[in-house]
Protein backbone atom coordinates (compact mmCIF):
# COMPACT_ATOMS: atom_id res chain seq x y z
CA UNK A 1 0.00 0.00 0.00
CA UNK A 2 1.35 3.60 -0.45
CA UNK A 3 1.84 5.73 1.66
CA UNK A 4 -0.95 8.27 0.13
CA UNK A 5 -3.35 5.66 0.15
CA UNK A 6 -2.75 4.16 3.85
CA UNK A 7 -2.89 7.99 4.90
CA UNK A 8 -6.89 8.14 3.02
CA UNK A 9 -7.29 4.75 4.73
CA UNK A 10 -6.35 6.42 7.59
CA UNK A 11 -8.71 9.00 6.60
CA UNK A 12 -12.00 7.45 6.15
CA UNK A 13 -11.29 5.40 9.43
CA UNK A 14 -11.34 8.47 11.69
CA UNK A 15 -14.18 9.94 9.46
CA UNK A 16 -15.86 7.09 10.33
CA UNK A 17 -15.79 7.28 13.36
CA UNK A 18 -16.51 11.04 14.41
CA UNK A 19 -18.60 11.58 11.57
CA UNK A 20 -21.42 9.06 11.86
CA UNK A 21 -20.78 7.95 14.95
CA UNK A 22 -19.78 4.69 13.71
CA UNK A 23 -17.71 2.64 16.33
CA UNK A 24 -18.37 -0.67 17.41
CA UNK A 25 -19.07 -1.26 21.17
CA UNK A 26 -19.12 -3.88 24.24
CA UNK A 27 -19.94 -6.82 22.12
CA UNK A 28 -18.52 -8.98 25.41
CA UNK A 29 -21.11 -9.66 27.78
CA UNK A 30 -20.31 -12.24 30.51
CA UNK A 31 -17.05 -13.36 31.30
CA UNK A 32 -18.64 -16.04 33.12
CA UNK A 33 -20.40 -17.30 29.71
CA UNK A 34 -23.23 -17.57 30.43
CA UNK A 35 -26.55 -15.12 29.21
CA UNK A 36 -26.93 -11.60 30.29
CA UNK A 37 -29.41 -11.11 32.92
CA UNK A 38 -31.02 -7.12 33.13
CA UNK A 39 -32.04 -7.39 37.07
CA UNK A 40 -28.61 -7.75 38.02
CA UNK A 41 -26.65 -4.35 38.75
CA UNK A 42 -25.49 -2.56 36.01
CA UNK A 43 -22.03 -1.27 37.32
CA UNK A 44 -20.14 -4.40 35.77
CA UNK A 45 -17.14 -3.51 33.64
CA UNK A 46 -14.92 -6.31 33.17
CA UNK A 47 -14.86 -5.64 29.46
CA UNK A 48 -13.57 -2.35 29.66
CA UNK A 49 -9.80 -2.22 28.47
CA UNK A 50 -8.08 0.97 30.25
CA UNK A 51 -10.47 4.07 29.80
CA UNK A 52 -13.88 3.79 28.14
CA UNK A 53 -13.93 4.18 24.72
CA UNK A 54 -17.30 3.65 23.85
CA UNK A 55 -19.32 6.01 21.77
CA UNK A 56 -23.25 5.45 20.75
CA UNK A 57 -23.11 4.82 17.25
CA UNK A 58 -26.26 5.50 14.41
CA UNK A 59 -28.14 2.61 14.46
CA UNK A 60 -29.91 3.22 11.79
CA UNK A 61 -27.04 3.63 8.93
CA UNK A 62 -25.63 0.66 7.53
CA UNK A 63 -23.86 -1.30 8.32
CA UNK A 64 -25.36 -1.19 11.81
CA UNK A 65 -28.28 -1.18 11.12
CA UNK A 66 -27.93 -5.10 10.74
CA UNK A 67 -26.92 -5.63 14.18
CA UNK A 68 -30.21 -6.03 16.67
CA UNK A 69 -30.62 -6.29 20.33
CA UNK A 70 -31.71 -9.57 20.86
CA UNK A 71 -34.01 -10.68 23.60
CA UNK A 72 -35.55 -13.51 25.13
CA UNK A 73 -39.00 -13.72 26.41
CA UNK A 74 -41.07 -15.73 29.35
CA UNK A 75 -38.19 -15.70 31.59
CA UNK A 76 -38.68 -14.09 35.50
CA UNK A 77 -35.12 -12.53 34.96
CA UNK A 78 -34.74 -10.88 31.49
CA UNK A 79 -31.60 -11.90 29.77
CA UNK A 80 -30.40 -9.68 26.54
CA UNK A 81 -27.61 -10.42 24.30
CA UNK A 82 -26.97 -8.70 20.42
CA UNK A 83 -26.49 -10.26 17.39
CA UNK A 84 -26.57 -9.55 13.46
CA UNK A 85 -28.08 -10.78 10.47
CA UNK A 86 -25.89 -12.49 7.91
CA UNK A 87 -28.70 -13.11 5.43
CA UNK A 88 -32.17 -11.41 5.43
CA UNK A 89 -33.72 -14.45 7.93
CA UNK A 90 -30.18 -15.44 9.53
CA UNK A 91 -28.90 -13.82 12.59
CA UNK A 92 -25.54 -14.85 14.41
CA UNK A 93 -24.95 -14.18 17.82
CA UNK A 94 -23.44 -15.95 21.01
CA UNK A 95 -23.90 -19.57 21.76
CA UNK A 96 -24.29 -18.99 25.68
CA UNK A 97 -27.16 -16.22 24.91
CA UNK A 98 -29.16 -19.11 23.44
CA UNK A 99 -27.95 -21.98 25.56
CA UNK A 100 -30.09 -23.33 28.79
CA UNK A 101 -27.35 -24.54 31.20
CA UNK A 102 -29.33 -26.53 33.16
CA UNK A 103 -31.06 -28.67 30.21
CA UNK A 104 -27.65 -28.55 28.17
CA UNK A 105 -29.73 -27.53 24.93
CA UNK A 106 -31.03 -24.33 23.22
CA UNK A 107 -33.82 -22.24 24.46
CA UNK A 108 -37.30 -22.30 22.66
CA UNK A 109 -36.15 -20.49 19.48
CA UNK A 110 -40.07 -18.15 19.76
CA UNK A 111 -38.74 -16.92 22.96
CA UNK A 112 -36.16 -14.58 21.02
CA UNK A 113 -37.04 -11.41 19.46
CA UNK A 114 -34.31 -9.73 17.10
CA UNK A 115 -35.26 -5.78 17.19
CA UNK A 116 -32.36 -4.97 14.27
CA UNK A 117 -31.49 -1.29 14.50
CA UNK A 118 -32.74 -0.79 18.08
CA UNK A 119 -32.57 2.87 19.16
CA UNK A 120 -34.07 4.36 22.09
CA UNK A 121 -36.43 1.87 22.68
CA UNK A 122 -37.55 1.79 18.46
CA UNK A 123 -36.50 -0.19 15.93
CA UNK A 124 -36.44 -0.82 12.40
CA UNK A 125 -37.10 -4.52 11.87
CA UNK A 126 -38.69 -7.34 14.11
CA UNK A 127 -38.61 -10.91 14.00
CA UNK A 128 -38.99 -13.90 16.25
CA UNK A 129 -36.87 -17.00 15.82
CA UNK A 130 -38.08 -20.35 14.04
CA UNK A 131 -34.90 -22.28 15.28
CA UNK A 132 -31.66 -22.67 16.80
CA UNK A 133 -28.51 -24.33 15.48
CA UNK A 134 -25.39 -24.08 17.92
CA UNK A 135 -21.69 -24.71 16.91
CA UNK A 136 -20.65 -28.18 17.26
CA UNK A 137 -18.00 -28.79 20.79
CA UNK A 138 -19.87 -25.78 22.37
CA UNK A 139 -20.11 -27.20 26.16
CA UNK A 140 -21.19 -23.87 28.35
CA UNK A 141 -18.46 -23.71 31.34
CA UNK A 142 -18.24 -20.47 33.80
CA UNK A 143 -14.26 -20.50 33.12
CA UNK A 144 -14.04 -20.90 29.25
CA UNK A 145 -10.92 -21.68 27.57
CA UNK A 146 -9.39 -20.25 24.26
CA UNK A 147 -10.41 -23.56 22.27
CA UNK A 148 -13.85 -23.52 24.17
CA UNK A 149 -14.48 -19.55 23.28
CA UNK A 150 -13.80 -20.19 19.93
CA UNK A 151 -17.24 -22.74 19.44
CA UNK A 152 -19.45 -19.90 21.31
CA UNK A 153 -21.10 -19.52 17.77
CA UNK A 154 -24.85 -19.83 17.72
CA UNK A 155 -27.40 -18.98 14.66
CA UNK A 156 -31.16 -17.79 15.00
CA UNK A 157 -33.33 -18.44 11.73
CA UNK A 158 -35.90 -16.23 11.99
CA UNK A 159 -39.72 -16.50 11.05
CA UNK A 160 -39.57 -14.14 8.22
CA UNK A 161 -37.01 -12.46 6.08
CA UNK A 162 -35.93 -8.58 7.34
CA UNK A 163 -35.54 -6.30 4.97
CA UNK A 164 -32.47 -5.12 6.48
CA UNK A 165 -29.10 -5.19 4.09
CA UNK A 166 -27.06 -8.10 5.84
CA UNK A 167 -23.62 -7.36 6.90
CA UNK A 168 -20.63 -8.64 4.77
CA UNK A 169 -17.58 -10.79 5.55
CA UNK A 170 -14.26 -9.57 5.79
CA UNK A 171 -11.81 -12.08 4.25
CA UNK A 172 -8.69 -13.40 6.48
CA UNK A 173 -6.51 -10.73 4.23
CA UNK A 174 -8.18 -7.78 5.19
CA UNK A 175 -8.38 -8.85 8.44
CA UNK A 176 -4.53 -9.37 8.48
CA UNK A 177 -3.98 -5.98 7.14
CA UNK A 178 -6.74 -3.61 9.23
CA UNK A 179 -4.99 -0.89 11.21
CA UNK A 180 -7.98 -1.26 13.99
CA UNK A 181 -10.99 -2.84 14.86
CA UNK A 182 -14.43 -1.75 15.08
CA UNK A 183 -16.65 -3.47 17.69
CA UNK A 184 -20.49 -2.50 18.47
CA UNK A 185 -23.37 -3.79 20.60
CA UNK A 186 -26.11 -3.58 22.75
CA UNK A 187 -24.67 -3.49 26.45
CA UNK A 188 -26.11 -4.04 29.57
CA UNK A 189 -25.39 -0.56 30.95
CA UNK A 190 -26.88 1.17 27.68
CA UNK A 191 -29.52 -0.83 26.86
CA UNK A 192 -31.49 1.30 24.83
CA UNK A 193 -28.58 3.14 22.60
CA UNK A 194 -25.51 1.19 20.23
CA UNK A 195 -22.80 1.25 21.56
CA UNK A 196 -19.11 0.96 19.99
CA UNK A 197 -15.67 1.20 20.32
CA UNK A 198 -14.56 2.32 17.17
CA UNK A 199 -10.70 2.33 17.41
CA UNK A 200 -9.78 -1.20 19.24
CA UNK A 201 -6.68 -3.65 18.70
CA UNK A 202 -6.25 -6.78 17.43
CA UNK A 203 -3.78 -8.09 20.16
CA UNK A 204 -3.23 -11.57 18.87
CA UNK A 205 -4.32 -14.15 16.47
CA UNK A 206 -5.07 -17.46 17.43
CA UNK A 207 -6.39 -18.50 14.29
CA UNK A 208 -9.87 -19.72 15.33
CA UNK A 209 -10.42 -15.96 18.07
CA UNK A 210 -8.92 -12.35 17.93
CA UNK A 211 -7.57 -11.49 21.56
CA UNK A 212 -8.74 -7.51 21.40
CA UNK A 213 -8.90 -4.57 23.73
CA UNK A 214 -12.19 -3.34 22.29
CA UNK A 215 -14.35 -2.16 25.03
CA UNK A 216 -17.16 -4.05 25.65
CA UNK A 217 -19.72 -5.23 28.87
CA UNK A 218 -22.06 -7.19 29.50
CA UNK A 219 -25.29 -7.44 27.26
CA UNK A 220 -22.92 -6.70 24.25
CA UNK A 221 -22.03 -10.83 23.83
CA UNK A 222 -23.07 -11.79 20.02
CA UNK A 223 -22.15 -8.33 18.24
CA UNK A 224 -19.65 -7.90 15.33
CA UNK A 225 -15.77 -6.85 15.39
CA UNK A 226 -15.61 -5.63 12.20
CA UNK A 227 -12.50 -3.86 9.71
CA UNK A 228 -12.54 -1.29 7.71
CA UNK A 229 -12.52 -3.06 4.33
CA UNK A 230 -10.71 -2.56 1.10
CA UNK A 231 -13.67 -1.14 -0.58
CA UNK A 232 -14.14 1.77 2.22
CA UNK A 233 -16.86 -0.05 3.99
CA UNK A 234 -17.27 -1.83 7.08
CA UNK A 235 -17.25 -5.71 7.09
CA UNK A 236 -17.45 -8.12 9.97
CA UNK A 237 -14.75 -9.99 11.04
CA UNK A 238 -15.65 -11.95 14.40
CA UNK A 239 -18.36 -11.87 16.70
CA UNK A 240 -16.94 -11.32 20.54
CA UNK A 241 -18.47 -13.73 22.88
CA UNK A 242 -16.47 -12.89 26.02
CA UNK A 243 -12.75 -11.86 27.92
CA UNK A 244 -10.11 -12.17 31.02
CA UNK A 245 -11.54 -9.32 33.61
CA UNK A 246 -10.05 -5.99 32.05
CA UNK A 247 -7.22 -7.67 30.71
CA UNK A 248 -8.11 -8.94 27.21
CA UNK A 249 -11.22 -9.57 25.27
CA UNK A 250 -12.29 -12.31 23.17
CA UNK A 251 -14.10 -12.42 19.37
CA UNK A 252 -14.63 -15.59 17.54
CA UNK A 253 -13.00 -15.37 14.03
CA UNK A 254 -16.42 -15.89 11.76
CA UNK A 255 -13.96 -17.36 9.04
CA UNK A 256 -13.06 -20.18 11.13
CA UNK A 257 -16.66 -21.15 11.59
CA UNK A 258 -17.67 -20.24 7.88
CA UNK A 259 -19.17 -23.63 6.97
CA UNK A 260 -21.36 -23.99 10.56
CA UNK A 261 -22.96 -20.41 9.19
CA UNK A 262 -23.59 -21.24 5.52
CA UNK A 263 -24.86 -24.74 6.36
CA UNK A 264 -27.57 -23.72 9.36
CA UNK A 265 -30.70 -24.26 8.65
CA UNK A 266 -34.39 -25.40 10.26
CA UNK A 267 -34.59 -29.24 9.64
Amino acid sequence: MTENALCRTRHRALTVRTAIAVATVMAFATISGAADELRRPTHFFEGIIGDDDRIPLEAREEPFSAIGRLNVSGFSALRQCTGFLIAPDVVVTAAHCVFDAYRKKPLAAARFHFLAGWQRQKYLAHAIGKCIKVAPGFAQTRHPTLDQFSNDVAVIILKQKLAIKPMTFASDAEIGSARALVHAGYSRDKRHLLMGDADCNLLEDHANVLLNDCDTNRGASGGPVMVLGADGTFKVAAMMVGGFRRETNVAVRLSSVRGFLDSASCD
